[in-house]
Order: C-alpha cells, then structure tokens, then sequence
C-alpha cells in the first residue's frame, strides 16, 4: 500500500500553508543575506537639513551588515563636466511618453548628462545603491540630479537624494522584500484632524507614474524636477 497517497488528503491546508511559510521564511532570508552584504555609496556629506537620516556608518553596519562607502564627488563633478558630448540615452526616454515640459531641452540635456557619471560610478565600486548630495549640482554646475537618481531607480540601481543614507537603505530594502521601487519623499502637510499627510519630492521613478511633467528643481529654480501622477491606490 501506498501510504504517500493519502498524504494530501491528511495534510489538506495546514501542508500548502507549512510550504508557503517555508517559502517566506526562504524569501526573507535571502534578502537578510543581500542587504547584509549590500554596498551603499555615499557621494558627499548628507545634506545639512536632514534631522534623522544621518547615523553612523559603523552603527549601520553592526546592525544591518551594510557597508557605507565614502565616494569623490568633486570627482564627480568633474567628471560630469567632460561629459558634454556623450550620448545621452535619459531624453530620448523621457521622449517616448506623456510629458508636458516646462524646461527646456538643453536643461534636460544638462541634467541627463549625470546619468552616465552615476553608472560609472556604481560600476567602478561594485554598488548596490548610491546617496548623492545632490544639492552640490545646484550649487556647482547649476542644474539638478532628479532625472539621474529617477533613471537609475528604474534601471535597478536603488538612488537616494540628500546623501539620506537611511532613505535609501530603507529603499534598497523594500525593493529587495517586495520586489517593487519606492518613493523617497519628505512631509509637506500633516493635518491631524483629516487624517490626511502629503508628500512631496522633485524626482520619482517614472515607472511609478501613469503620466508626469518637467518642471525646474523646487527649491532653486533650476535644472530639472519631475512632478509624477501617482495612480491611486494602496
């Protein structure tokens, strides 16, 4: 007699819900293991304003395993300059959908030529993810890293704005348990009688968005900002 033939009927749900928690339980542990062994490289200081997202790298790493890496941003920088006549892949991109544009095509240009810098950048230091302090292409070559970091979410380089470490641990994390890209985005109103909390950045994935439009960098007036329509929904 055949004893494994009644097997199924004896185990019914209680053996399909043991095999899905053995997967989980598989699942999570892989990605203990890649975020353990993650490399995130940190271009320049985070910015000065960030009031929680500035921990210590040694405390990073006892915790989560993850190795915070000092990249040259001045390096850079400078290579963004020498890159004025590369091809540009990130315009034509942006061509092929919905898009109203309020910067102009050399602003977009500009900004699209730090895309390469970025991938260069991950490459040569063998990175998962990348924090820049963005703000310095404001300050310096006058243009922005929206369309750079936005480029790179959706290519699978996790890139976080502001030098936000914990942002972009936390969004490297998320896209290796879900599967999905996340937003990194700052509270601009919270209003405790409706419930309701808005959030605000200038870059988002575009694989996010259903549609979006180019504007200039928020705060400076410069460069490129995304402004992204986020479908609704949980």
């Amino acid at each position: 007699m055949n004893d494994f033939s009644v097997f199924p009927v004896a185990a019914g749900l209680h053996g399909n819900q043991a095999i899905a928690d053995l997967v989980d339980a598989v699942h999570d542990l892989t990605v203990w293991h890649r975020v353990r062994t993650a490399r995130i490289g940190l271009l320049g200081e985070p910015s000065d304003w960030l009031v929680a997202s500035t921990p210590d790298r040694e405390g990073v790493h006892r915790r989560w395993g993850v190795t915070v890496l000092d990249v040259d941003l001045p390096g850079a920088l400078h290579r963004y300059e020498s890159v004025a006549d590369a091809p540009i892949a990130v315009p034509v991109r942006l061509r092929a959908r919905r898009t109203v544009t309020e910067s102009g095509a050399t602003e977009v240009t500009a900004a699209a030529r730090f895309e390469p810098v970025l991938r260069e950048v991950v490459s040569e230091h063998r990175l998962d993810a990348v924090a820049v302090r963005c703000f310095d292409l404001v300050t310096g070559p006058g243009t922005s890293g929206c369309l750079a970091l936005s480029s790179l979410n959706d290519s699978g380089v996790i890139a976080g704005c502001e030098g936000d470490i914990a942002s972009t641990l936390g969004l490297f994390w998320m896209r290796e348990l879900t599967g999905r890209l996340g937003w990194m985005a700052n509270p601009a109103v919270a209003d405790p009688r409706s419930g309701v909390i808005e959030l605000a950045h200038c870059t988002v994935p575009l694989s996010l968005v259903s549609g979006y439009e180019l504007h200039t960098h928020f705060e400076s007036g410069l460069g490129v900002g995304i402004s992204g329509d986020l479908p609704p929904g949980r």
